[in-house]
């Protein structure tokens, strides 16, 4: 994605896209094509070229890619952490439920449930200061990675309108 977003963001004017995009649909790699132009848009602020304005991807592909950028093998922030620093919390097109409490045993009971959640949130932020999650750059990083695939759902959500 990042190699078609420096393209775009290059040569986008210098190429015949009519043709190119031909050429893409009679191999049938066409979709794909459109959902990597797509994702450079919205993600890196690639130019969209003109052919690809009036043929929006499927949701479907958008919410994939959301997921997909989500899914990393390292150590993430704490999320309530992370949404601190983004001043957001998620909105996945796929959880929308209404918000709720869950339900606190009463008495001794439920003050020792509150206090091992409370404790439980202190060891995972300890935890990620001694993993080096807690560092700005990977804050920035994390954050950073959260809003744009906020910024995939909520364009999914904008065409649903």
């Amino acid at each position: 994605m990042l190699d078609v977003a420096l393209l775009l963001h290059a040569d986008a004017s210098t190429l015949d896209w009519e043709t190119l995009d031909r050429e893409w649909q009679r191999r049938g790699i066409a979709e794909w094509i459109a959902l990597t132009i797509t994702l450079a848009h919205v993600l890196l602020r690639s130019p969209m070229p003109a052919v690809y304005r009036d043929r929006p991807v499927s949701d479907e592909a958008l919410s994939i890619a959301a997921e997909q950028l989500w899914i990393v093998q390292k150590n993430r922030l704490p999320p309530r952490v992370m949404y601190s620093v983004a001043g957001r919390f998620p909105t996945p097109v796929h959880a929308h439920v209404a918000k709720g409490t869950a339900p606190v045993p009463a008495g001794l009971r439920g003050v020792s449930a509150r206090a091992a959640r409370q404790w439980q949130r202190a060891r995972r932020v300890l935890s990620a200061i001694r993993r080096g999650t807690m560092r700005p750059s990977v804050v920035a990083a994390d954050v950073d990675l959260f809003l744009k695939r906020e910024r995939l759902f909520a364009l999914i959500e904008e065409r649903k309108r």
